[in-house]
C-alpha cells in the first residue's frame, strides 16, 4: 500500500493516478456589449483554508451587480479521470464554461418558460404540487392558496419556508429569524437560539408572497398531497364476477310459488 505522501508526480503517471479537474473558463463575457454588470473580470480562487476552515477552495465570485429580480447564473465543470487525461479533456470544456446576469425576461427566453407551482393547504398543514396535478389530503379536496413559477417571473420573489428550532416562517424575507448583529446579515444564524442551532431553508418557489400571506404559521409537509381521490372522482367498478358461487345440489325446501305459469291448455303429451 502506497499512502499520498510517498506518491511522487511521476509515481502517479506511471500507476495510472486518478485526477479531479475544475474547469472555471476564461471569463470571456467580461467587456462583451450588453455585459454592463461587470465592475471587473470574474476572480477565481483555489487553495487550502485555514485549518479553522479545513476546506479546499475552487470558486469563482461575481465582481459586478446584481439587482433585484435578476439571476446569476454561472456554468463550470468538474472533471473526474486518469491524470494522464486531466488536462486534455479539462480544455475541450472550457469553451463551454458560462458567467451571466438575465433580467426575469431574459432568464425564460434563454432556458423556456417555468413548470407551474400550486400552494395548497388544509387546517394547519399545507403542501405543493408541480404542473396541474389535483391535490388530496385523506380524500378531502384541499384548498388552493396560491400559485408560483419554478423560475423568476416579472413581479415574483423566492418564496422560502425556515425553520429555527420548532419555530416557522413562510415568506420572501431570508433574514427573518437572524439576530441583531448591527449591519451584518447573518441569515446561518437563528436569533435567541444556540449558536449550534441552524435555520433550514427550502425554497418553494416563486410568487407573489402577498397572495400566500395565509400560509402564516402553518406547518409545511413534504407529501402532503396525496393521490387518494374523493370517492365522487374515483367509483367503484361492477365486477368482472358474480359475487356469489352457485350450490351444487338443490335446496331442500321447495320455493313457496312455482317456477312457471299454468298453460291455458293440456299438453298433447
Amino acid at each position: 500500500v502506497m499512502t499520498t505522501s510517498d506518491i511522487t508526480r511521476d509515481d502517479m503517471f506511471t500507476h495510472g493516478g486518478s485526477a479531479l479537474s475544475f474547469v472555471h473558463g476564461i471569463n470571456p463575457e467580461f467587456g462583451q456589449a450588453g455585459n454592463s454588470f461587470y465592475n471587473t473580470k470574474a476572480r477565481m480562487r483555489w487553495g487550502l483554508t485555514t485549518p479553522a476552515r479545513d476546506g479546499t477552495v475552487w470558486t469563482t465570485n461575481l465582481q459586478g451587480n446584481l439587482n433585484p429580480g435578476e439571476t446569476y447564473y454561472n456554468r463550470k465543470y468538474l472533471v473526474s479521470g486518469s491524470l494522464d487525461d486531466a488536462e486534455s479533456i479539462a480544455r475541450e470544456f472550457v469553451s463551454e464554461t458560462l458567467e451571466n446576469v438575465y433580467s426575469t425576461d431574459e432568464l425564460s427566453a434563454e432556458f423556456g418558460e417555468g413548470d407551474l407551482i400550486q400552494l395548497h393547504f388544509y387546517d394547519d398543514v399545507f403542501g405543493a404540487t408541480i404542473g396541474h396535478e389535483s391535490c388530496w389530503k385523506d380524500a378531502i379536496n384541499v384548498i388552493t392558496l396560491c400559485s408560483g413559477s419554478t423560475i423568476p417571473e416579472e413581479g415574483s420573489k423566492p418564496l422560502y419556508y425556515i425553520t429555527c428550532n420548532g419555530h416557522s416562517y413562510v415568506g420572501d424575507d431570508a433574514y427573518n429569524f437572524i439576530p441583531d448583529t448591527g449591519d451584518k446579515l447573518k441569515p446561518h444564524i437563528c436569533a435567541n437560539e444556540d449558536i449550534s442551532v441552524r435555520p433550514i431553508f427550502k425554497l418553494l418557489g416563486y410568487f407573489d408572497a402577498a397572495n400566500c400571506a395565509g400560509l402564516s404559521g402553518k406547518t409545511y409537509v413534504d407529501d402532503f398531497c396525496s393521490t387518494t381521490m374523493s370517492p365522487t372522482q374515483s367509483p367503484h367498478m361492477p365486477s368482472p364476477t358474480p359475487s356469489f358461487v352457485a350450490s351444487d345440489v338443490p335446496s331442500d325446501v321447495p320455493s313457496n310459488t312455482p317456477s312457471f305459469v299454468v298453460s291455458d291448455v293440456p299438453s298433447d303429451v
